[in-house]
């Protein structure tokens, strides 16, 4: 009589001889136990991994020396894309590594998900830090702008995930309607990423003309989202055409193809940010938006409090975020002008009452040509 454990054991031993007679290690794209079609690369994969670390090193003492807690998120996602490389890393000696296939896969996917919304923050709160709500197309608040942009990239998650669920049965069907769900999360992704340049770029031409709004601070970061769009639209071409094929396409079995196009393309994108800090640069700025923006960090509570002090009854009150474009040089010329021509209309109509009372100013209809017995 066969106990359970004897049972479990022959099954185990069972299992393992079938494994080894259908798990061949010398053709990896045909390779039934290789879920990733492919042995990669190990130096490939550890140099990534090294540029990946650096930046998510940089990214963290950033974080620690000028605190700009909602890009937390692309900090967790540089760590993210890291451990996935590094488990390629390993995974390159153990190509039937079940586990490890799954790790990487979901910690690459998930970092790269966590990094794309972070350019959408970064560009959504530079405008609300500089007041420039104004120059955004279709009247959008950055509140609307962050709501729908993260809301619908959080939809091609879904729906990528729901694919790649649907991929991994084996019936023809499921597989198919994995495909077609996958397909249309990337190709939505591509959509969102070329709608939110086409709002950076018309935000850029808009607001070229105001000198307060692009000082020294934000113009650097202005240059890195430019920067940025333009490598996560690439990547995103990159992965739809990935993905045409199928889960056994052309392109993917292809190492080099991924560590160029996808792991660097991502990390060319959020690099420059590791220097052009947004929570350094904005801390140096004269904010237009309200003191609820939280760029900077709270202070410390060693420091004392400062008291409030009573405002002044002559001083102009401050104008609004939304209006602090009028501030440019062009407006206060116009604004200079109309008053002095409300001024001179304003003398005329003194000098016109006068003279109609007989007790105008000597001289004046002379000087003006519009008074007494003017014609």
């Amino acid at each position: 009589m066969r106990t359970p454990l004897r049972t479990a054991a022959l099954f185990l031993v069972a299992a393992g001889r079938a494994l080894a007679r259908t798990c061949p290690d010398t053709d990896a794209a045909h390779d039934q136990c290789n879920q990733l079609r492919l042995v990669p690369s190990a130096p490939g994969a550890g140099v990534c991994l090294g540029l990946w670390a650096l930046l998510a090193l940089a990214l963290t003492a950033d974080q620690i020396t000028w605190p700009c807690y909602r890009l937390l998120p692309a900090i967790l996602g540089a760590w993210a894309v890291s451990g996935g490389l590094l488990i390629r890393t390993l995974y390159a000696s153990r190509p039937h590594w079940v586990g490890g296939f799954v790790g990487l896969a979901i910690l690459h996917w998930v970092g790269a998900w966590l990094i794309t919304p972070a350019i959408t923050v970064i560009f959504a709160h530079v405008v609300s830090h500089l007041g420039g709500e104004a120059y955004l197309p279709g009247q959008w608040s950055t509140r609307k702008l962050l709501h729908v942009f993260l809301w619908t990239d959080a939809l091609w998650l879904v729906l990528q995930s729901l694919g790649g669920f649907l991929g991994s049965f084996g019936a023809s069907g499921a597989r198919a309607t994995g495909e077609a769900f996958y397909l249309i999360g990337l190709l939505g992704q591509l959509v969102f990423l070329l709608l939110l340049a086409t709002f950076f770029v018309t935000f850029l031409v808009r607001s070229r003309a105001d000198t307060r709004l692009w000082s020294d601070g934000p113009r650097p970061l202005a240059y890195c989202l430019a920067w940025a769009l333009f490598w996560l639209v690439q990547r995103a071409c990159y992965r739809a055409a990935l993905f045409r094929g199928g889960y056994k396409g052309y392109l993917r079995r292809g190492d080099a193809q991924f560590l160029v196009l996808d792991v660097v393309s991502l990390w060319l994108a959020l690099a420059p940010f590791a220097y052009f800090w947004p929570g350094r640069l904005l801390r140096a700025t004269n904010r237009a938006a309200s003191s609820a923006d939280e760029w900077d960090a709270p202070p410390p509570m060693s420091e004392a409090p400062v008291a409030p002090t009573a405002p002044d009854a002559d001083a102009a009150p401050p104008m609004p975020a939304n209006f602090i474009y009028k501030t440019s040089p062009e407006y206060q010329q116009r604004v200079d002008a109309l008053r002095a021509e409300i001024k001179l209309l304003e003398d005329e109509a003194k000098h016109a009452e006068a003279t109609a009372r007989g007790n105008g100013p000597p001289g004046w209809a002379d000087a003006t040509g519009r008074g007494a017995g003017a014609v």
